[in-house]
């Protein structure tokens, strides 16, 4: 049999989008574990079935009830500008929509199931949790030797997003901007060569 394979892309990301949905195993089909109900693993069954009037009922229920109830207290609306529509998460310092499927996407990510455990961690030694985006948010030192590889952060209100999980949704992230502390080192040593070089003109001239 044939394989689409810009379709299965797709219906990888529909899969990712909505946890509740899984492939069958040994068939080529997909299953919603709240409803048990099967589709064929296409992308318009899986649209029309998503698109219902029942599943999204289900969703907004399910979003609303439980995990909005478990974690609203992390869960804000953001004052930063230009995400006043979004919400904030205080426990990865980060920002999302307020879709359904988004926040059940980053409540069910790798990252903030990291980020809880670590703030229950703290809750029961009694010690401040302190998210990890905020603790990378200044990074103005770089090892002697790792140049290439190490970044000085140029913002004092930017905020540094990892992106090694599966729950990335760049497009919500704060915005940051970064330099390669080797470019940094090549504009200082820039400066001062002319700065040199105008104070040899400026010697030579008084001679």
């Amino acid at each position: 049999m044939d394989i689409d394979m810009s379709s299965a892309i797709t219906v990888d990301s529909l899969l990712n989008s909505y946890p509740s949905l899984k492939r069958v195993t040994d068939k080529d089909r997909i299953k919603c574990s709240w409803t048990q109900h099967e589709m064929p693993a296409r992308v318009d069954a899986m649209e029309k079935y998503i698109q219902g009037k029942k599943y999204q009922q289900l969703l907004k229920k399910k979003v609303d009830s439980d995990d909005l109830e478990k974690y609203k207290e992390f869960l804000e609306p953001s004052t930063k500008k230009n995400h006043e529509k979004q919400l904030f998460c205080k426990l990865t310092w980060r920002h999302l929509n307020k879709e359904p499927h988004h926040i059940m996407k980053h409540i069910e990510g790798k990252k903030f199931k990291r980020a809880y455990a670590k703030w229950q961690e703290c809750q029961v030694n009694g010690i401040e949790y302190t998210p990890v985006g905020k603790n990378k948010k200044k990074q103005k030192t770089v090892a002697e030797g790792d140049d290439n590889d190490e970044y000085v952060d140029l913002s004092d209100d930017e905020i540094v997003i990892d992106d090694d999980d599966d729950d990335d949704l760049s497009d919500l992230y704060p915005d940051f901007r970064r330099l390669r502390a080797s470019d940094v080192k090549a504009r200082t040593a820039a400066v001062a060569n002319d700065a040199d070089d105008k104070s040899g003109t400026k010697r030579k001239a008084e001679a």
